[in-house]
């Protein structure tokens, strides 16, 4: 009876486990003899693989050329390392067949990276982050979900379901984030190896700073002239910076007092590297410096502000020199006045002595 039965496939699930997991052996007995032989018990045993269903220990007939199945529920109690739990099949004829089952444990967890993300960050402005899901275990792992979480920060979408990942495969996962605090992200992978559920974590941390890429208006060729109602401006208003500026606004604040005719000026969008021509009106009263304020939007459709500080003074001293002084005035007249009397002179007076 011995000489007929023979254990012809063994399989793991998982087929690697991690420390401590739980998981299922499935051994397949068959009897290629002409006659029915007792299955008596069937057992596995080792003292770091505990077996935690019930032992076949009822006798079970398997008829010639007949195959008969058994699983048993088992659990890694050790760490990193290969193993060989005996799988023990008892007759009630020929006495046992031991058959060692190779079974590898590997701590290895799947591998977090960060494909795509921001130099820095801007309090309240959209931000996308790709994330790369990598599988590096010799076995496929299952149920794989991504969550995202962090203080006081808008993420989206909430969380990411990424189903399987064979041996070596990768996948990817895009969120958009919109910090409103200096914070750390954490992603949280949840995946199955088996029957047991495992997480794994990876950190970025959320700084803010100054943008190299974002709208970056600012103004220039300003030309200040003192009028009798206050002071009138034109200038050129540039985005220097890498994406869109939308929705800008040029107006005076601070000391400045916008007046009539132009109390703020609407630019509309300017894009990378491009300008417009603005004009305001204003008065203050004693002051030298006052703030030229630039309001603006990004494509998300987040407000920013930039200010540059206008220098009065010097307009005032240019107002005060090019004034015509009436001294000059008073002496261009009489030169004017003398060469027109000199002219009537010439004709009338002294006809003869000029033909």
């Amino acid at each position: 009876a011995r000489a007929q039965i023979s254990v012809t496939s063994v399989s793991l699930d998982p087929e690697v486990f991690e420390p401590y997991d739980t998981g299922t052996l499935t051994c397949e007995i068959k009897n290629s003899g002409q006659t029915s032989v007792p299955i008596d018990r069937v057992t596995v045993y080792d003292k770091d693989i505990t077996l935690l269903s019930r032992e076949y220990d009822t006798t079970a007939w398997i008829g010639p050329g007949e195959s008969k199945t058994f699983t048993f529920t088992i659990r890694a109690q050790c760490g990193d390392g290969t193993y060989y739990p005996i799988l023990s099949v008892n007759t009630r004829e020929s006495g046992s067949i031991r058959y060692p089952v190779r079974l590898k444990v590997d701590s290895t967890t799947p591998v977090i990276s960060i494909q795509q993300k921001p130099d820095t960050y801007t309090a309240e402005k959209k931000e996308k982050i790709v994330l790369a899901i990598s599988n590096p275990r010799d076995n496929e792992i299952k149920n794989l979900h991504l969550t995202p979480s962090g203080e006081k920060v808008v993420l989206s979408p909430t969380d990411s379901f990424i189903g399987s990942l064979k041996s070596g495969e990768t996948s990817e996962v895009t969120f958009e984030v919109t910090p409103t605090v200096e914070t750390n992200l954490t992603f949280t992978l949840a995946y199955a190896n088996g029957e047991t559920d495992h997480t794994t974590s990876r950190a970025l941390p959320v700084i803010f700073g100054y943008d190299k890429k974002q709208a970056d208006p600012y103004v220039s060729n300003v030309i200040v002239k003192k009028e009798t109602s206050g002071y009138h401006i034109t200038g050129d208003v540039t985005n220097a910076g890498m994406e869109n500026a939308a929705s800008v606004v040029v107006t005076m604040t601070g000391e400045a007092e916008p007046i009539y005719p132009y109390k703020n000026y609407v630019v509309g969008t300017l894009k990378p590297d491009d300008f417009s021509s603005f004009e305001l009106s204003f008065n203050t009263t004693g002051a030298t410096v006052v703030p030229i304020e630039i309001k603006f939007k990004d494509d998300d459709g987040n407000q920013y502000t930039r200010t540059t500080d206008l220098d009065l003074t010097h307009a005032m001293k240019q107002d005060e020199n090019n004034g015509s002084s009436p001294i000059l005035i008073i002496v261009v007249i009489l030169i004017c006045l003398g060469g027109v009397g000199f002219y009537v002179y010439r004709k009338r007076i002294l006809p003869g002595v000029f033909r």
